[in-house]
Formats: C-alpha cells, sequence, structure tokens
C-alpha cells in the first residue's frame, strides 16, 4: 500500500509539473526581456517605458516575468 501510494504521488507530482511547465519562463526568456527593458527605456525614455512596465504592457510580461525597476536607494520606481 506504501508503495502503491508513493507512485502515485511520483506520477502526479511528475504529471502536475509538466503542466506547470508552461506557466514559468525561462532563464533566457527572463534575459530577453531585461534587453527588451533596457531598449524601451532607451526608446521611449524612462518616464513612459516605466508607466509601460508598471502599466502591465502585454509585451512587457512573459508568464511568471516581469519588469521591476529599483533605483539604488531601494526605491521601486516601476513594477510590472
Amino acid at each position: 500500500m506504501k508503495l502503491l501510494a508513493i507512485c502515485t504521488f511520483a506520477v502526479t507530482t511528475i504529471f502536475s509539473n509538466t503542466l506547470l511547465a508552461d506557466d514559468f519562463g525561462t532563464q533566457k526568456d527572463a534575459e530577453a526581456m531585461v534587453q527588451k527593458a533596457v531598449a524601451h527605456i532607451k526608446s521611449a525614455g524612462t518616464e513612459a517605458a516605466y508607466a509601460d512596465f508598471t502599466g502591465q504592457k502585454p509585451e512587457f510580461i512573459n508568464h511568471d516575468i516581469y519588469v521591476v525597476v529599483y533605483d539604488l536607494t531601494g526605491k521601486c520606481l516601476a513594477h510590472g
């Protein structure tokens, strides 16, 4: 009975993780998001870019990845 419970748990965990894997971005996705955010800041300016990040523009959200900007004092300037 214990073996059945362990096997059931393992299969359920593997199946759940497979389904959830699509809900999370990868390291490459995060790196691409940072590059996109930096390019947007350079082209649109800080005020407009921070408003876009905070306003959760779809192009700055990828699964569980979004843009957050803090200054060097720890003040949050933008938070998707």
